[in-house]
């Protein structure tokens, strides 16, 4: 019997019409769940980028809307990512939102002179927040570099975000 290559296997599809094509996909997830479940992710993902881009627009706003006197609410923030937390449930993009979030919030404490004790507080639960969602997905790794440009940024302001950093973030061996 013949080993299939990607070449074989190219040739083959090749001469397959799509509506062959998808027929056999469609056989393909009815018998093995793990096709089936490839392709839903694949769907989930679409929709997921979808909601991710709606939920940044609204964090955006949020600061977009912010004056020197009038910060965004942490309250309110939080609402946006807890809504979006219920919406998609457990996904690594919650990250991506959190990260969003921080950037925003570090976007908005750059126009003030000086950031006062509110910005502060912001930061830190936000970067705290941030960096314990990433631990508990597992994600950390995926976003580090991003981390540490938003922490290299913040480093000119006397906040005390290494205590943060090290009680929450796994021990880079690198």
């Amino acid at each position: 019997m013949k080993k299939l290559t990607k070449k074989e296997l190219k040739k083959l599809l090749n001469n397959k019409t799509k509506e062959e094509l998808v027929e056999e996909i469609w056989l393909l997830t009815k018998k093995y769940d793990f096709v089936k479940e490839h392709y839903e992710e694949q769907i989930n993902y679409s929709e997921i980028n979808k909601l991710l881009d709606k939920y940044k627009k609204m964090i955006t706003d949020l600061f977009n809307n912010a004056t020197k006197d009038n910060i965004p609410k942490v309250k309110d923030i939080f609402a946006v990512i807890d809504d979006y937390k219920q919406v998609v449930g457990k996904h690594e993009s919650i990250t991506d939102l959190f990260l969003h979030t921080l950037s925003q919030q570090v976007s908005y404490a750059k126009t003030l002179d000086k950031i006062n004790e509110t910005a502060s507080q912001h930061l830190e639960k936000i970067l705290t927040d941030t960096l314990t969602s990433m631990v508990k997905e597992q994600t950390y790794g995926k976003y580090k570099k991003e981390v540490l440009n938003i922490i290299e940024d913040l480093s000119n302001y006397k906040i005390g975000l290494s205590s943060i950093i090290r009680n929450i973030l796994p021990v880079d061996k690198s």
